[in-house]
């Protein structure tokens, strides 16, 4: 895992882990843009229809995949399966004059993939803050990995909780807050890892109980669902 997107998404993990699913959306909308450019991304974020596809239509495909994983295609939906994206990143341009704000801002979704264990997609648009409106082609982007979403890291705790005996002892008794979870993420990009293979998107999570110098770490693949207690 590199520094830098181990200490990106160890943030992100201490700022949205516990926080309402609700509320992700609004927790990754940049707190630096001003009010009306703010309501104006809020909107858009809300009025998003969900996917029906994986493959979002008429998306342009940047980029080349990782070695080993052909270009994505539209899986088959088994019954009972939908196609979802939940926002990872809103990365605003810079701005001409800061007291307007930025004009753009580059938006990143993650859609996991409908097929269990398949590599999923990062999804960016951009996004035109004075008129509200899409600016260019939705992107599917071959070579950059979405930050992981708080909707991964819900599921991967609840796989740690299921999975590893130490996390649920660490749980046991706790009061709301009183278990302390850092993230830090990585994607697969070659083989032989013992964690997963190329695509899949793998987080470890170090529990702490509050005044408690124990620390419990887990490697959890969220693509595959798998959970590997590193000691």
């Amino acid at each position: 895992m590199s520094y830098d997107r181990a200490l990106a998404a160890t943030l992100m993990g201490l700022f949205l882990l516990g926080a309402p699913l609700a509320a992700a959306d609004d927790l990754i909308v940049p707190r630096t843009l001003p009010p009306a450019k703010k309501a104006i991304l809020k909107n858009y974020l809300a009025k998003r229809e969900k996917p029906g596809r994986f493959l979002p239509p008429g998306a342009k495909l940047v980029g080349a995949p990782l070695p080993g994983i052909p270009a994505p295609v539209e899986p088959p939906l088994a019954s009972g399966a939908r196609v979802v994206e939940w926002l990872a990143e809103a990365r605003p341009h810079e701005a001409t004059d800061p007291r307007k704000g930025p004009d753009l801002v580059d938006l990143y979704w993650f859609r996991p993939n409908p097929r269990k264990g398949a590599p999923g997609i990062t999804v960016k648009r951009v996004l035109d803050l004075n008129t509200g409106k899409q600016l260019g082609p939705t992107e599917v982007l071959l070579d950059y990995s979405a930050p992981l979403t708080h909707e991964e890291e819900a599921q991967a705790i609840r796989l740690a909780r299921k999975n590893v005996r130490a996390v649920r002892e660490a749980y046991s008794g706790a009061g709301k807050g009183e278990v302390e979870v850092v993230a830090l993420f990585e994607q697969i990009t070659a083989p032989g890892v013992p964690d997963g293979a190329p695509g899949d998107r793998v987080v470890n999570l170090q529990f702490r109980r509050r005044r408690s110098p124990d620390v419990v770490s887990v490697n959890v693949n969220v693509t595959k669902e798998t959970v590997r207690e590193a000691r």
